[in-house]
């Protein structure tokens, strides 16, 4: 007898594997050509290849520069300041007369925002599902360095987790953003109190990994609501599968998870984003009242974890 959907093995999330790494413990997922030039031009220039390093920074305004079509008022007064600041350091470096990566580094995170503020926010979910799972993998990866006592591992996956948080901030709605945020400084703390040492037990991860996936599955479950506005069910559904998910790691973190995996709201809101992945549009009348379970269910864990701070 096959297996019901709903109780299949949830997917195994996996780790980025791609990072634009400034200023020493900044981690920037890389997603497109944009920050695979940047990469580039910061080797080149380590390198002393500052012909290599101008070209790759120019391919990066170019690549910028492309976005315009499609970008807000708003959003092309950004770009075109990153374009323009681009151009001037791929001027000084064809003129030698940068000293330091920190001269790079300080255009290049400006620049690395702009595009990942409209990149993603345009793409469907075929394009954002690797990047959506990923923060559980890295959060994984952490408690078992720490449980290692390899602290300095532990603290650059809790970076890169925050460095995921960041780029779902910029591709959330209004809503969204506030707790993508106050996780992302949160994780930013923790992974300078975990370099130090000064985090002994795997335990003091608990709660900050905890508020992090409901902060995730609280923008997931905003963005379901949107696209299925939009008319984008296979969109929504997508959404609304990765914010049960995340919402169910985010009680195993919280130390319930057992109880929270068998749950009804868990159960039939993936089923339900199954249905809308597959186009059964019959279950379109489910939508409302299933995904406003799961934002009810959010709003619960989050009372709960902030009222055992």
């Amino acid at each position: 007898m096959p297996v019901p959907e709903s109780n299949r093995t949830k997917p195994e999330p996996k780790p980025w594997s791609d990072w634009l790494v400034v200023q020493g413990d900044h981690y920037n997922p890389v997603v497109d050509e944009v920050g695979r030039n940047f990469q580039l031009a910061r080797s080149s220039f380590l390198k002393i290849d500052f012909s290599t390093s101008a070209r790759e920074t120019r391919k990066a305004a170019a690549f910028l520069k492309d976005e315009l079509a499609t970008a807000s008022q708003e959003e092309k007064r950004r770009l075109n300041a990153a374009i323009r600041d681009l151009h001037q350091l791929a001027k000084h470096l064809d003129r030698r007369s940068v000293e330091s990566l920190a001269q790079i580094d300080a255009v290049f995170v400006k620049a690395h925002q702009v595009d990942m503020g409209h990149s993603w926010t345009v793409v469907g979910f075929e394009r954002w599902s690797p990047v959506a799972r990923a923060p559980e993998a890295h959060f994984r990866l952490a408690e078992q360095a720490l449980l290692k006592k390899d602290y300095d591992s532990a603290a650059t996956e809790i970076r890169k987790a925050e460095g995921l948080l960041k780029l779902e901030a910029t591709r959330t709605t209004f809503e969204g953003k506030n707790d993508l945020n106050t996780s992302s400084q949160e994780l930013n703390q923790l992974a300078t109190e975990v370099q130090s040492g000064s985090v002994i037990g795997a335990q003091r991860l608990s709660k900050p990994f905890a508020a992090a996936s409901y902060a995730l599955a609280e923008s997931h479950y905003f963005k379901a609501i949107q696209d299925w506005k939009r008319n984008e069910p296979r969109d929504s559904g997508h959404e609304l599968e990765v914010s049960a998910l995340n919402l169910a790691e985010g009680a195993d973190w919280a130390g319930h998870g057992t109880e929270f995996d068998s749950s009804l709201v868990v159960k039939d809101a993936i089923e339900l984003s199954k249905k809308l992945i597959d186009g059964e549009l019959q279950a379109a009348k489910q939508i409302a009242p299933e995904i406003h379970s799961v934002g009810n269910e959010i709003q619960n864990l989050k009372k709960e974890i902030n009222a055992h701070a």
